[in-house]
């Protein structure tokens, strides 16, 4: 991993930041973290649970790192470590420790467009090109990227993440802390038609989209919006990159739907 930015931190105060114990010297500072394989001096790996450890510890052996976060159980080791139930969970602070998102100087681009009519908080970030229309609301700490769109009367919540080339459309509702990768579009027309007389009639999609808080959308899903009401992601779900969620589906909080899923019409994931 290459980092932008040399930080570094004593592996007390990273205990202290990943909630573990610690064996080993409190003073040892590392600057960086890495693989196994690929750690150079001043770096903290990582060590994942039991099936690897045979593996995993025989290249630590000659692992160049200076420290290790490692789970509970691990065997006695024989550099300094960093120890927690769930390592995986220390291995995701430090990564934010060492790699913290950075947002621009700007607050709002000069390229952007943003509706007079729009209502957005004094401290989003709106990047190139991107569009904000009439009627929307953005709360506070909301950071929406590069030629993204929150189309009229759509709502994104405080702390939201919006990447490059994002599409919020009409009306969809997204609450707070989420995250919505690249090519997604939330809110398109839902796939409605009826046979009248040997042809398909578009039946008019006036419902919406509400994602909830904590939701993370990875790169190029599309969520349709309700034929009447709303299509409904659940507080702290998260989508995988290339899924279909269809209009009207009902997805329950904290579910978690891998990449390439297609979900039918009206469909209730509890």
């Amino acid at each position: 991993m290459n980092k932008e930015k040399q930080k570094s931190i004593t592996l007390a105060e990273l205990t202290r930041l990943i909630d573990g114990k610690l064996v080993g010297n409190p003073e040892l500072t590392v600057s960086g973290i890495a693989p196994i394989s690929t750690a150079q001096a001043g770096d903290i790996t990582f060590l994942s649970g039991a099936k690897n450890y045979g593996s995993h510890l025989e290249n630590l052996k000659s692992s160049r790192a200076a420290a290790v976060i490692a789970p509970d159980d691990a065997p006695e080791l024989s550099i300094p470590n960093i120890r927690l139930k769930n390592s995986y969970y220390g291995l995701v602070k430090a990564l934010e420790f060492f790699y913290p998102d950075e947002k621009p100087a700007y607050k709002i681009h000069p390229t952007a467009f943003v509706s007079e009519n729009a209502d957005v908080a004094e401290d989003v970030v709106i990047g190139p090109n991107a569009v904000v229309e009439a009627g929307a609301k953005i709360s506070s700490g909301v950071w929406i990227e590069s030629q993204a769109l929150i189309a009229r009367r759509a709502e994104i919540g405080s702390n939201t993440h919006i990447h490059p080339g994002v599409r919020i459309l009409n009306k969809t509702v997204v609450g707070s802390n989420c995250i919505i990768n690249s090519g997604s579009i939330i809110g398109s027309d839902g796939f409605g038609f009826t046979d009248h007389e040997g042809k398909q009639i578009k039946v008019p999609q006036v419902g919406n989209v509400v994602v909830e808080d904590e939701v993370e959308i990875g790169a190029s899903v599309t969520i349709d919006r309700a034929t009447m009401g709303s299509t409904l992601i659940g507080a702290g779900t998260k989508i995988d990159n290339m899924v279909h969620i269809a209009h009207n589906c009902v997805i329950g909080k904290n579910c978690t739907i891998v990449a390439q899923v297609g979900i039918s019409g009206s469909t209730i994931l509890e």
